[in-house]
């Protein structure tokens, strides 16, 4: 048998449960698709080096992305890339995230 005694109950619990959703639903905004468009970003278009293991956003707005290779600053239009020659520690950035006070950590 199941829980609830009766087929009438079940029915009663599935017409109940119609309504509830119902009732949640009434108040809701109508969805809305999200739209917008994606772009790949990749070596060719300044990138230092497709495999990507850490993204962050400064204050400022620049997408920092650490790489196997280096990091790469993103100002919404070009890359500027920065390696050990230009005095990072070490090639590989494998975390990268912004501190509060503007700086990368």
């Amino acid at each position: 048998m199941a829980v609830g005694g009766s087929k009438a109950g079940i029915r009663r619990l599935g017409r109940s449960a119609t309504l509830a959703v119902a009732l949640l639903g009434a108040g809701a905004p109508p969805a809305a698709a999200q739209s917008g468009a994606f772009r790949t970003y990749t070596v060719r278009d300044g990138l230092i080096q497709s495999q990507i293991r850490c993204v962050t956003q400064d204050r400022e707005g620049y997408l920092w992305i650490g790489t196997q290779y280096g990091l790469s600053r993103f100002d919404g239009r070009r890359f500027r890339n920065y390696t050990r020659h230009d005095g990072l520690a070490v090639s590989e950035v494998t975390s990268c995230a912004a501190a509060a006070d503007g700086r990368l950590a």
